[in-house]
């Protein structure tokens, strides 16, 4: 069972950011008064644990996003079990589900989805369906551990239920299982900019 450790991020002051190549654009949201617009490739946003209280080894994020173009080979997403400390957001130890195309440009969907642990890639699934440009699409991603092995799941709200993308990742590894830091957090895709918006973060409590 999932609950929420703070429903909705409303500050920028929740979160610590790898770079000022971000706004909040207040002509392109989901919700008013703005989205979380990132104009560059490479720009981490992660909640401070300080704003959550806890480690979040096992959770769920839950967000809104959209992007203009994908490009094939590139574009991380969302990061867990971040080992940056607090006050700072870095992209070196960490999970990360880095999400791109089968065919680079503008309008092409992302149909493609990576894990990687730390500098190790992990399968790629291809997405079905994908995740459309040009428009707000609403996505989870949980992870969870079951008997010892990490497990994460990608999933799109369609039609009305959540439907799963791919199948499960796992990772009998289970990197930073027991970290007292295991943070998470969103990233740009490329250089093209991307949004984000009503991002909710919930913790495991069984």
């Amino acid at each position: 069972m999932m609950e929420p450790v703070k429903k909705t991020h409303f500050s920028t002051a929740d979160w610590n950011f790898s770079g000022s190549e971000w706004v909040l654009d207040t002509s392109d949201y989901v919700d008013p008064p703005a989205a979380l617009r990132f104009n560059y490739v490479n720009v981490i946003a992660l909640l401070k644990q300080s704003s959550v209280g806890m480690p979040l080894p096992e959770g769920m994020i839950e967000t809104y996003f959209k992007h203009k173009a994908s490009t094939p080979g590139l574009g991380g997403w969302i990061t867990i079990r971040n080992q940056s400390a607090d006050g700072w957001a870095g992209s070196t130890n960490r999970y990360m589900l880095l999400l791109y195309g089968s065919v680079a440009g503008d309008g092409k969907p992302l149909d493609r989805a990576r894990l990687v642990r730390a500098d190790t890639d992990l399968e790629t699934k291809t997405l079905d369906p994908p995740i459309y440009p040009y428009t707000w699409e609403r996505v989870r991603v949980k992870w969870w551990v079951y008997a010892g092995v990490f497990f994460v799941r990608l999933e799109k709200y369609v039609n009305g239920e959540w439907v799963r993308l791919c199948g499960d990742w796992s990772d009998p590894v289970n990197a930073w299982a027991n970290s007292s830091i295991n943070r998470v957090g969103v990233r740009s895709l490329s250089t093209y900019p991307c949004l984000f918006d009503v991002t909710k973060i919930y913790r495991r409590v069984s």
